[in-house]
């Protein structure tokens, strides 16, 4: 794989001590070659990635960190073997007794790639005593939808998850209530076939392109990914030796 970056700025700007700013920005393309898979060649993948971060510090104790990164991936020359007698992508060979030329997805979106991510989270921390600091910070990320498998049709949903940290520490300790997924999102984020379908198919049907029946293909079966629910705790943490600054 052929990475070059086509471009990385960085702007890093103060307005006055309580307002400060440094930006990112990354520009990527990418271009895959030959690849081979048991079912699956793989040949021209196009993809290009645009990416900006920045850091705020809003007050002198209030300090915003966020993200947001944009993928463009297409196949723009490619063949895959489990879709070799799908009818949408079947591509006949001039050879009759030639080898199956595989599906072609060209054109499609790449499998399990997010079009757009983001993420955002806001920190507080200031002084309550001499020795003792509070804290919290509320993380926010959000993750487009996208396709199971390279055919387009499966999809997940995009998700959001909120996690949240409030806590008080002194040189040796840390006291800290955390929850994770504060909002309960409960649909899934992830999904794959689990049943591929290039060894079922009737590869000497003589309809060109085969025929298919009920009994070429087994049960169309996905497998997803659920995420974890809400769940918060308590963490106390003690400092020993060279930990204590």
């Amino acid at each position: 794989m052929e990475l070059l970056s086509l471009a990385k700025r960085i702007y890093k700007r103060t307005v006055d001590p309580l307002l400060s700013a440094a930006l990112t920005f990354e520009r990527k393309r990418i271009h895959e070659a030959v690849a081979e898979r048991m079912d699956t060649l793989f040949q021209v993948m196009d993809q290009r990635q645009h990416a900006l971060e920045a850091d705020l510090l809003l007050t002198e104790d209030l300090s915003l960190r966020f993200g947001v990164s944009h993928t463009d991936s297409t196949w723009s020359d490619a063949r895959q073997a489990t879709y070799q007698y799908f009818p949408s992508f079947f591509v006949p060979n001039p050879d009759p007794d030639g080898a199956p030329l595989g599906g072609d997805i060209s054109g499609q979106e790449m499998l399990r790639v997010a079009p757009w991510t983001a993420n955002a989270t806001l920190q507080y921390r200031r002084p309550v005593s001499d020795n003792w600091e509070m804290y919290g910070n509320t993380s926010v990320t959000w993750k487009d939808g996208w396709y199971f498998g390279n055919d387009n049709q499966g999809s997940v949903a995009p998700s959001t998850f909120v996690n949240l940290r409030v806590g008080v520490e002194s040189e040796r300790y840390t006291v800290e209530f955390w929850m994770n997924n504060v909002f309960d999102y409960d649909d899934p984020i992830g999904g794959y076939r689990d049943i591929f379908w290039s060894n079922t198919q009737d590869t000497n049907a003589v309809n060109d392109p085969p025929t298919s029946s009920l009994g070429d293909f087994p049960p169309i079966r996905l497998t997803s990914n659920q995420p974890s629910l809400r769940t918060f705790g308590l963490t106390a943490r003690v400092r020993f030796g060279n930990a204590v600054h």
